[in-house]
């Protein structure tokens, strides 16, 4: 069972991953918000309350490990929202690294 009305922030500027991550999200129950960069993920974290963010790592305008570090500068319970890599973040050379 899935905590009745979670909300995780899906980011990621590749249109396909965005969709397939944001319907398996929504398969496991949880209200999807969706951003296409850092920036905008940034400014939804700032505005509205998530229980949860899965951020690509690799985006333009502002990649996803900018963005984290500026969420984990946030104040309160934003500051704190889990942030989960995905995406790009996982290569050979790149082990992700969200604060």
């Amino acid at each position: 069972p899935t905590p009745s009305g979670a909300r995780v922030l899906v980011v990621d500027d590749n249109p396909i991953n965005l969709k397939v991550s944001s319907a398996l999200v929504e398969l496991a129950g949880y209200a999807v918000g969706r951003a296409t960069n850092g920036r905008d993920a940034l400014a939804l974290v700032e505005r509205e309350p998530w229980d949860a963010v899965l951020m690509d790592c690799q985006m333009p305008v502002m990649d996803g490990y900018e963005a984290a570090r500026r969420i984990r500068q946030l104040d309160g319970p934003a500051g704190r929202v889990p942030i989960t890599p995905a995406g790009r973040c996982f290569t050979r050379t790149n082990h992700a690294a969200m604060p």
